[in-house]
């Protein structure tokens, strides 16, 4: 796995590199998780949301936006990462970070992974997602996105990333067996179809969730009451 100390710094400006199919920025595709994640709720929500491998808290901060009322923790290993997000929260007082998961206390109405299994070693993954399960409250929901492995130009892509040069992509049938063998009902979401010369497009993109071809995938795995 990365060290993503290094990438602390100059994380957005090293991804925006990188997103020039979609011609949109790192900023984009945060806001895009962050209003999916929403979509789940409603904007009265006020229970807790954890962002596991929050980096640099974009999509923490986001969440904090379209979620007013919304207690929301990030956690991250990368100590320069948890730093800067620290020096960006946009609320304190309502988000929060940490650099360890024995920081954390209480349990989570929603945790989300962003583009983050891929980094974790594939024997680890069932430890990782067991301990996100027992994070959640009963009925509480995990929201996995992950690159969508049968899109070959994403694929190409983010093969050629700095920060994914060590990944194990997870085709979205693997992502929702591990989800089911970690105790949670999982279902697939395709989404981030259209580039920005077809951004009148995108508000459809909510009723393509069926369609393969998505550049990226949510699993949403619910716990059982």
């Amino acid at each position: 796995m990365h060290n993503f100390d290094q990438f602390a710094e100059d994380y957005v400006a090293i991804n925006d590199r990188y997103a020039s199919f979609f011609r949109e920025k790192t900023d984009y595709f945060a806001a895009y998780k962050a209003a999916y994640v929403a979509r789940l709720c409603s904007v009265a929500f006020d229970g807790r949301i954890l962002d596991f491998g929050c980096g640099i808290g974009l999509v923490t901060n986001r969440l904090g936006g379209l979620l007013p009322l919304a207690r929301i923790d990030g956690v991250d290993s990368s100590a320069a990462s948890i730093a800067r997000a620290r020096s960006g929260a946009t609320d304190p007082s309502r988000i929060c970070y940490f650099e360890s998961e024995t920081e954390l206390t209480g349990s989570y109405d929603i945790v989300v992974l962003a583009n983050v299994l891929h980094h974790v070693p594939a024997s680890e993954r069932p430890a990782v997602l067991g301990r996100v399960f027992g994070l959640l409250n009963r009925g509480g929901r995990v929201v996995v996105f992950e690159h969508n492995t049968w899109n070959p130009l994403v694929m190409r892509i983010v093969r050629n990333h700095p920060f994914d040069r060590d990944a194990v992509f997870l085709p979205p049938s693997e992502t929702a067996r591990l989800a089911r063998a970690a105790g949670l009902m999982p279902r697939i979401d395709f989404i981030v179809f259209f580039p920005a010369f077809l951004k009148m497009l995108r508000p459809l993109e909510r009723y393509l969730r069926m369609l393969p071809i998505g550049g990226q995938y949510a699993c949403v795995g619910t716990k059982p009451n």
